[in-house]
């Protein structure tokens, strides 16, 4: 037909032999839709197909989705899988439709694993780097113990007489190899500079 009274009221069917009625029209607007053949097409050569009411949203009627190994993503109206999926597919037009399932690869447990213990490993060397600053800082303090400065070494190497709590303040430790050689290990920068001594 070219054109449609606005007055009448159309009856239309699909299958000519049971005469079913599945679209109502007055004039040219669809009162009435008995549906859309949707086909959900889940893996290659497994489909479902469902009638899906005008209007209504196929993915809301979508059947359950599964595929061994993978996890389910959603609906597209195409087969290609790097797209986002469908979050609805009204139903608007009287031709049927074709939603592909697409599908994840499930991601398998010995990767998890394996990234938690990359995690502890991690926690460790952090532990680690943490006690080494602390060692490090540690050490800081013992070489400059009590802050002295300068002008107080200067006043200590000036000492006349043995005092030996001033004597604990520059010296760490003295070693005495025999009766000519002996170490001493200032807490200090080495007051005597580049000299050795035997």
């Amino acid at each position: 037909m070219e054109s449609y009274s606005a007055s009448t009221i159309y009856l239309c069917y699909e299958d000519a032999a049971t005469k079913r009625v599945t679209r109502i029209f007055v004039g040219e607007d669809r009162v009435y839709a008995a549906g859309v053949k949707v086909t959900y097409q889940i893996d290659n050569g497994y489909s479902l197909e469902r009638t899906v009411p005008d209007r209504e949203d196929a993915i809301a009627a979508a059947p359950p989705a599964a595929l061994e190994g993978y996890i389910f993503a959603g609906w597209r109206q195409d087969s290609s899988a790097e797209k986002k999926v469908l979050s609805e597919f009204i139903i608007s037009s009287e031709e049927p439709v074709t939603l592909y399932a697409v599908f994840k690869k499930q991601m398998t447990i010995g990767l998890m694993e394996r990234i938690g213990k990359g995690r502890a490993r991690m926690e460790e060397l952090e532990q680690s780097r943490h006690e080494a600053q602390m060692e490090l800082e540690r050490m800081q303090e013992m070489a400059d113990p009590e802050g002295i400065t300068d002008e107080e070494l200067a006043g200590l190497s000036m000492l006349e007489t043995f005092d030996v709590d001033r004597l604990k303040a520059l010296i760490e430790k003295v070693a005495v190899y025999g009766e000519d050689a002996i170490e001493i290990v200032w807490k200090v920068k080495n007051p005597f500079g580049s000299e050795v001594s035997v």
